[in-house]
């Protein structure tokens, strides 16, 4: 939890940075961490492949996030 608390605010920072200032909307956030998480998959006891109850989205990839926010740059629907 400390992890990932500091991870969205490297990345909210990041956002503002790219947007001249303006906060990123929540759910952006949220959307960058899951298309970027690690799928833990089947090979780990109790895992299955894509979201589940023993890895949830998988693992934490910030320099993933970050690497998708800066190159493709986020859209939101309006």
């Amino acid at each position: 939890s400390p992890a990932v608390s500091g991870a969205l605010a490297l990345l909210a920072q990041d956002f503002r940075t790219l947007r001249q200032g303006l906060d990123p909307v929540p759910s952006t956030l949220k959307a960058l961490l899951l298309h970027t998480a690690l799928d833990l998959g089947p090979e780990i006891p109790g895992c299955q492949t894509g979201p589940d109850y023993a890895s949830g989205y998988g693992r934490l990839q910030i320099a993933a996030a970050v690497d998708h926010l800066r190159a493709r740059g986020v859209l939101k629907a309006p």
